[in-house]
């Protein structure tokens, strides 16, 4: 799972085991990122990630989710969240 939030984003509460690499980032130099076979992304809300499943796609990863409702839905429905970067 990669989180593409902003670092202040992330310090206020991030999904355990998470990856986190900002949206700015995977835009400004995609190729550079070495996504595994299934990449599921996440931010706030489902928009953010909803662009950076569109660049992986089309870097060629085959098997990427964009993880619908984001951080938001995870809290909500009570899972588990770990603070700090």
């Amino acid at each position: 799972m990669v989180d593409v939030r902003e670092g202040w984003e992330r310090e206020r509460g991030h999904i355990p085991g998470s990856r986190h690499v900002v949206l700015s980032r995977i835009l400004a130099n995609p190729a550079s990122l070495q996504f595994r076979d299934r990449t599921i992304f996440v931010c706030e809300v489902g928009e953010r990630s909803a662009v950076a499943s569109e660049m992986a796609v089309a870097l060629g990863v085959r098997d990427v989710v964009n993880f619908r409702g984001g951080h938001r839905a995870w809290r909500e429905a009570g899972l588990p969240v770990e603070m700090g970067l």
